[in-house]
């Protein structure tokens, strides 16, 4: 998780929801998170910073605070093909295991390794959730091929109540060149623009940071941040 203007934790009903049920499938125990604002409220004092909680049994909750540097205004994806030997195992099932293949083989100058299949049907990134912008019209994965994050979750909210047109199609590898605009979401980097697309070593250059689409997008999920986060000045 993350902090947006130092004291505000980005959906931390999402993330707290995810705590108490993983440790109950984990440990079967209900854990009382009711102290954890408080504890997060003194190390924010020291550090501006990216959250993690691990929590190793009923009795040891780590909290750990580093700070996370400034995302850029742009960036460049490669794309890399994934096997599945099992149709209907989910790619962030298989992306889990096989993560740090495609990280070894990711340009130094890539911020993230967008997955498609053999057929040139994209899913999802490494760390990350993907969408395509065609004229006033926003493509993404279907809910139920992807592991489905807390922004992508906040840009899909958007769209439903901009009435902007949402397609939950697999974008193709192909169909590139007809794309106006490309983006990847995550809680690291909330929104981030796509500029240059990296397929079979040859780059595609894309001007998503221009498109109305995507500018309405980005104003509007600042405001979708700040509606679902946790003030822990109010602790």
């Amino acid at each position: 998780m993350r902090t947006l203007s130092r004291w505000q934790i980005i959906q931390w009903g999402t993330h707290n929801k995810r705590l108490v049920d993983g440790t109950k499938h984990v440990f079967d125990y209900d854990l009382d998170t009711n102290s954890f604002p408080k504890v997060l409220y003194r190390g924010l004092l020291e550090f501006y910073a990216r959250i993690t909680i691990i929590i190793k049994d009923k009795n040891d909750v780590i909290f750990h605070l580093s700070c996370l540097p400034p995302p850029p205004e742009s960036c460049q994806v490669e794309f890399d093909v994934f096997q599945r030997t099992n149709v209907n195992v989910k790619s962030s099932e298989w992306t889990f295991r096989n993560r740090q293949i495609f990280e070894t083989k990711k340009s130094v100058d890539s911020n993230e390794v967008i997955l498609i299949d053999e057929a040139g049907k994209v899913h999802e990134g490494l760390s990350s959730n993907f969408f395509v912008i065609k004229g006033n019209t926003v493509f993404t994965a279907p809910l139920d091929s992807v592991l489905v994050g807390s922004i992508q979750t906040c840009v899909i909210n958007i769209c439903r109540r901009k009435s902007i047109k949402l397609v939950f199609e697999h974008p193709l590898i192909s169909d590139r060149e007809n794309w106006d605009g490309a983006f990847i979401t995550s809680t690291s980097r909330l929104i981030l623009p796509i500029n240059n697309m990296l397929f079979d070593g040859k780059p595609f250059m894309i001007k998503t940071c221009e498109i109305k689409v995507y500018q309405e997008l980005k104003e509007n999920l600042m405001f979708e941040l700040l509606n679902t986060s946790l003030s822990l000045k109010n602790e």
